[in-house]
């Protein structure tokens, strides 16, 4: 059976539920809409033009990859393995 997941309310990210870990890697994925803010914000105030070139780099990097995820389509895997797995390649 598998652990109950819990999806994080900002946007449909699931971690497991009682995983700090999970959670925390949960808000990290998150992190390029929170950047995007903070760019956004800092260009509207100070209009600096290395604030606009980050701003404009990250917002191509962003289309880049959603391009490129379309363009390869792989499926995700079925399922994760076991914790004891991914622990044996550190």
């Amino acid at each position: 059976m598998t652990p109950p997941v819990v999806p994080l309310s900002i946007l449909h990210v699931v971690y497991t539920k009682g995983d700090h870990l999970g959670q925390l890697l949960a808000l990290f994925s998150q992190m390029p809409i929170f950047i995007m803010v903070a760019y956004a914000t800092l260009a509207c105030s100070r209009r600096d033009l290395a604030l606009l070139t980050m701003l404009c780099g990250q917002l191509l990097n962003e289309i880049l990859n959603s391009i490129l995820k379309r363009l390869f389509g792989h499926a995700r895997p079925l399922g994760c393995a076991s914790r004891d797995e991914k622990l044996s390649f550190f």
